[in-house]
């Protein structure tokens, strides 16, 4: 589980975790340079009933963070874990069923995503993905371990995770990559209570996204073919963020 700052966010989604997994797991929490209170809630759930080790690192880059998390790592599968997310009861049986019944499957999300992300149904149990899914994910081990696939990070200095690289990886290793048919989680990083609580990290978030040399690039085989949906969502996005700090300033508190 990476942990950035929003320690609000951190605390309800390792409380969620803990609460619904119910297999056999290894949970690593890692700090990746936090300057709020997060250093000191790590101190406090060390040694926690399902929390196998905390980790801290002084720069955020978060890349390396979770690489060292997956090498620390044993089992079938390794979850990467952003600390936006809330789970439901029943995920992690749904993953693990998903995975073994689909040989070829390399790499799940673990929220269902927009139709214009999907690619078709595969054997109607999880939608191929059209590009990339979501960094926190679930991917075989074996992929990690055996082939090198590894997380890399973007936009200015490298303190983003790079969703669509480690995606394309997967893909180029010969394996699929896809969202679940529902909901595993509730992605609330996106909702409107994050947004209006910290609209700053958002504003940073997706002006970095849309401005980022990397990204154009991604996009420019789709506005090519008049494609402009992902360009115009971090627009909103971001438009959305925009207002919410413009309010906070305006009418602070």
């Amino acid at each position: 589980m990476l942990c950035w700052n929003r320690l609000p966010l951190s605390r309800v989604c390792l409380a969620s975790y803990l609460e619904t997994i119910s297999v056999p797991h290894e949970l690593f929490v890692i700090d990746n340079g936090s300057i709020d209170e997060t250093a000191n809630w790590l101190e406090e759930i060390a040694g926690l009933p399902g929390v196998t080790d905390v980790i801290s690192q002084s720069r955020n880059d978060p890349a390396a963070a979770l690489n060292l998390g997956l090498s620390r790592c044993s089992g079938r599968f390794v979850h990467l874990m952003e600390n936006d997310y809330r789970y439901r009861p029943g995920w992690d049986r749904y993953i693990i069923d998903r995975f073994d019944r689909i040989p070829e499957l390399g790499q799940l999300a673990l929220f269902e995503g927009d139709a214009r992300f999907h690619r078709g149904s595969h054997k109607g149990l999880v939608w191929l993905a059209a590009e990339n899914v979501c960094t926190t994910s679930v991917l075989r081990r074996e992929l990690y371990a055996g082939q090198g696939i590894r997380v890399h990070g973007h936009y200015l200095g490298n303190c983003y995770p790079d969703d669509h690289d480690l995606s394309t990886q997967v893909r180029e290793a010969g394996w699929l990559v896809a969202w679940p048919d529902r909901d595993l989680a509730r992605n609330v990083g996106f909702e409107n209570t994050e947004y209006g609580r910290d609209p700053g990290y958002y504003v940073r978030n997706y002006a970095l996204k849309l401005f980022s040399v990397a990204r154009l690039r991604g996009n420019l085989r789709h506005w090519l073919k008049l494609d402009f949906h992902d360009t115009l969502t971090l627009v909103g996005r971001l438009a959305r963020a925009c207002c919410l700090k413009l309010r906070r300033l305006i009418r602070p508190g």
